[in-house]
């Protein structure tokens, strides 16, 4: 990445225009060039409008009272595992490094989410 890009400015828009974003566009365009703005500037303009009129793009938040209940089903899974099968030290050892891992996911989704299960 160059220094020029770096700096470049970016924006998430949908691949299909709206219908109101369309007509806003247009607007913008006829406008530009009937105030005797050449093709750049009317496209420059019909550019413009679109990224202000684009509704910004709704992130996507996780579930996390889905994903606290699926690290903590692997985490009674796998003390399962670790305690009644009969396993190796090594795979039982491996077992509950697992559950461990599994253990801090749902300690720290409890932090961020104040409403316990």
């Amino acid at each position: 990445m160059t220094k020029e890009t770096e700096s470049e400015q970016v924006a998430l828009m949908p691949v299909e225009r709206s219908y109101d974003v369309r007509a806003k566009q247009i607007i913008a365009f006829n406008e530009c060039r009937n105030a005797g703005g050449d093709l750049d500037d009317a496209l420059d303009a019909a550019y413009k409008v679109a990224l202000r009129y684009t509704p910004a793009p709704v992130a996507v938040v996780p579930d996390l009272a889905e994903l606290r209940e699926y690290h903590a089903n692997a985490v009674k899974d796998l003390e399962h595992y670790a305690d009644d099968w009969n396993l190796r030290e090594s795979d039982v050892k491996n077992y509950r490094k697992r559950a461990e891992f599994h253990r801090r996911q749902v300690a720290l989704l409890d932090s961020l989410n104040p409403i316990k299960p």
